[in-house]
């Protein structure tokens, strides 16, 4: 994940599953300088912060006319217009 403020810090997240735990890994540029372990718990919590968050921003993207994915996995991937359309290709 590279930093929103567009510095040279990033951030990397891996899973390790014979530890059952996430690495979170704090760079600046190609130099890590911090390392922290995450169990599958606390990943949990993290998720929810996200999608919160996610869920805030979100009209904000949806009003943005210019917004383009940036991506490049992203570009082609389909527009859902609603939550319900979400449950619809969930069930395929």
């Amino acid at each position: 994940m590279a930093d929103a403020a567009g510095s040279e810090r990033s951030a990397r997240l891996t899973w390790h599953p014979d530890a059952e735990r996430f690495t979170l890994t704090h760079w600046v540029g190609l130099v890590c300088v911090a390392q922290i372990e995450v169990s599958p718990e606390d990943a949990s919590k993290l998720l929810a912060v996200l999608a919160e968050g996610v869920a805030g921003a979100m009209p904000r993207w949806l009003a943005a006319d210019d917004f383009t994915p940036t991506d490049p996995a992203l570009s082609d991937a389909p527009v859902v217009s609603s939550a319900a359309a979400l449950s619809d290709t969930a069930d395929r």
